[in-house]
């Protein structure tokens, strides 16, 4: 074998190592490029429940401001009804105690 064809098997060998390295890589990549894509994706659905979950608690907020309000209507007219039960009752104990004089 002469030493140009030893230099030649040599060189083929070489190309043969770095076509299979580059296979490697060029596998590694897409895995990785296919590794991204469903990270990116599950960020995506991530982002749409975040502001599914913003609108949700904006929902809420609106919601228990109503019921505060509600609340404090309630207990004013209770506030009311009470002060009107002890007139109505002082009335009728004076009346009653009146029937008796």
């Amino acid at each position: 074998v002469s030493s140009h064809e030893a230099d030649n098997l040599k060189l083929s060998e070489e190309i043969h190592d770095i076509m299979a390295e580059m296979q490697h890589l060029k596998i590694s990549l897409k895995l990785k490029n296919e590794k991204l894509e469903r990270c990116c994706m599950e960020k995506e659905d991530a982002n749409n429940r975040v502001k599914e979950l913003e609108q949700k608690n904006e929902t809420l907020e609106h919601t228990i401001k109503t019921l505060e309000g509600e609340n404090d209507v309630v207990t004013k007219v209770h506030s009311y009804a009470a002060v009107e039960y002890e007139k109505s009752l002082h009335e009728m104990t004076q009346q009653f105690v009146g029937t008796f004089l």
